[in-house]
């Protein structure tokens, strides 16, 4: 694999992040509760792909923002598995979620 199709294949991901965050919004107060979460989790993958590239051109370092992505998204897939187990357990979501800021 060639750099240059690997950047397609990544602009290629980009887009379709950006559709499925934008089918997730569409008739957004009629979307279950999953739906929702996992359209805010798309977008966030957007917005860190493209602040990615951003700090690239701009000549700073592009790990920041997959870091602060990281960050921002596991509590997002979390609370998707939250809800998905019944919304049982709270503390023990609460305990990863901690150790995850704290660890990660």
């Amino acid at each position: 694999m060639t750099l240059e199709s690997f950047m397609i294949i990544v602009r290629l991901q980009m887009l379709v992040f950006a559709i499925g965050a934008l089918i997730s919004f569409k008739n957004y107060k009629a979307k279950d509760l999953y739906i929702k979460i996992l359209g805010f989790a798309l977008v966030c993958s957007v917005i860190g792909d493209f602040s990615g590239d951003a700090l690239r051109a701009l000549k700073i370092n592009p790990n920041y923002a997959s870091s602060v992505y990281r960050l921002v998204s596991f509590p997002l897939i979390t609370l998707i598995y939250f809800y998905a187990l019944g919304r049982k357990n709270r503390m023990i979501f609460l305990i990863v979620n901690v150790c995850f800021f704290i660890f990660g």
